[in-house]
């Protein structure tokens, strides 16, 4: 109510206020005429003699009524501010805070993480695997532009040319693959080939459960991280422990990069070959040294394993071993991945392994040495 309403309503009660007191004043000379009133708002000599002469009966009924009148008047005031006071209300009211409002329930989505960041965990990896750098690949004089371990993704035509397809080759080859990525030649060209696809998938192709259940499961297998290299080894199990941890910390890293930029930095990543305190050149290292040990905890859980007379050899650094096949068998059974192995001689031979599964692995062998196949989207 603005102070013009209440200015109208004070003064309304006062005129009324004023009526009721003249009309008791009125009742009480006439039940005392020798009383001298001195009554504020009564004028003595406002009314005559005759007038003081009513019945009493008429008197109270006017007292009655003016009672009446009063009351209603009040009560429809106490309303007027009612309403006031509630439009009021309505206009000032102070929002509520968000701490007012039923909390929001938040679903956790995507991947959580099982390793967390450990600068010293790094600096005792940098150090191994320095110094397995710097005692194999190291010690060869390597021209630039074969230094990294993939190169870039190369078309058709030039995977045609740098195998010396022949129309029916090329042919066969194009039905498999329309573009491959060159690997750095060493003795493990086979873990580079197989794990960068395999990475691949893993980072892209499985759903945040299909990579969780991976992570969980290559946590449980109890498989050491052990490597041999020019007189020296890694033997340790508090080595390796740093050494796998570090190598799942890195996969979640790359697994928390935006989609459209994953395969950039999986690739960047993987190139590395100079081997450094921030983690550069970790991530070559470290899957070699899981695909290796991975093949051989595999195998020897096989049937297979006395099938392999040289199965030290997955051990060893830049050793191949001489029943692969066996290997990419076992890696495509327990992994649930299509291989499919295409060797590039003078006749091409195609095999595949596990062709029931969705994600698939080309192997481009010539033999000594293993290249990626990829297929690049047809615009």
């Amino acid at each position: 109510m603005n102070n013009h309403q209440k200015s109208n309503v004070e003064q309304q009660l006062y005129e009324n206020q004023k009526e009721f007191d003249n009309n008791n004043a009125l009742l009480r000379n006439k039940e005392s005429p020798n009383k001298n009133l001195s009554y504020k708002y009564f004028p003595q000599n406002d009314y005559s003699e005759s007038k003081l002469q009513s019945p009493t009966t008429e008197i109270k009924q006017t007292q009655l009524e003016n009672q009446l009148n009063l009351s209603y008047l009040k009560n429809n005031v106490n309303e007027q501010l009612k309403q006031t006071y509630t439009e009021d209300n309505k206009q000032n009211k102070t929002p509520k805070k968000k701490t007012d409002i039923e909390p929001i329930k938040y679903e956790r989505k995507g991947y959580i993480r099982q390793i967390k960041q450990d600068e010293n965990r790094r600096l005792k990896v940098f150090k191994h695997l320095k110094d397995l750098y710097n005692n194999t690949s190291g010690l060869r004089n390597v021209e630039e532009q074969y230094k990294n371990y993939v190169r870039e993704i190369e078309d058709k035509a030039a995977l045609d040319k740098n195998y010396s397809l022949n129309l029916k080759n090329k042919k066969i080859v194009g039905e498999v693959c329309n573009a491959y990525i060159q690997v750095r030649g060493d003795g493990n060209c086979f873990y580079t080939a197989f794990g960068f696809q395999f990475l691949y998938h893993l980072l892209f192709s499985y759903s945040d459960q299909e990579f969780t259940e991976f992570i969980y499961r290559i946590q449980n297998l109890k498989m050491r991280f052990r490597i041999s290299y020019i007189k020296q080894q890694i033997d340790d199990q508090s080595i390796e422990k740093d050494l796998f941890e570090e190598f799942i910390y890195i996969l979640e890293e790359l697994r928390q990069i935006e989609t459209e930029n994953r395969f950039m930095k999986l690739k960047e990543e993987f190139a590395k070959w100079q081997i450094n305190q921030n983690g550069d050149g970790f991530l070559y290292c470290l899957q070699t040294l899981f695909f290796r040990n991975l093949s051989y905890h595999f195998l020897e859980q096989s049937d297979l394993k006395d099938v392999v007379l040289d199965k030290e050899n997955l051990l060893i650094w830049e050793e191949e071993c001489n029943t692969n096949e066996v290997i990419i068998k076992l890696l495509a059974e327990q992994l649930k991945i299509h291989i499919k192995l295409l060797f590039l001689e003078n006749e091409v031979i195609l095999r595949e392994y596990e062709q029931h599964n969705k994600n698939i692995i080309i192997l481009l062998i010539k033999p000594g040495h293993y290249n990626i196949g990829w297929n690049l989207k047809q615009q």
